[in-house]
């Protein structure tokens, strides 16, 4: 029984397409697995951010009832900022991993997220 033997044709050619997607395009082509680490990280965190978030923060906020409209819609749209923000970082991050030349891309999102994380840092303090 080897790869993909026992499989119909088709669903051995799709095995073989998102094995070459995943496996032997990108898996080949990553130039630099912290980059990739990064970009994975936030991904997860985009994730989190729009399905943990959403219901543990938009929803309350607009169910507020001592909060005057405009606040509540100025909150939201930077919901949105953040969400559009972390999602750019994380294409941004895989993008430099696969793609050789993007050191400049690379470093502008590591000083972006350094610059979040310190922010995070000093309102904790």
């Amino acid at each position: 029984q080897g790869c993909g033997k026992s499989r119909k044709p088709l669903e051995n050619f799709t095995y073989h397409i998102v094995w070459y997607v995943i496996g032997g395009f990108m898996l080949d082509n990553i130039h630099n697995y912290w980059l990739l680490a990064a970009g994975v990280a936030a991904g997860l965190t985009t994730l989190i951010h729009i399905f943990g978030g959403g219901p543990e923060v938009v929803r309350p906020l607009f169910a507020a009832q001592d909060i005057e409209e405009v606040p509540k819609l100025l909150n939201y749209y930077c919901w949105h900022l953040v969400t559009i923000t972390l999602a750019a970082m994380a294409f941004a991050f895989t993008y430099a991993a696969l793609t050789p030349g993007e050191a400049m891309l690379a470093i502008m999102w590591t000083v972006i997220s350094g610059a979040f994380a310190l922010w995070s840092i000093l309102l904790i303090v």
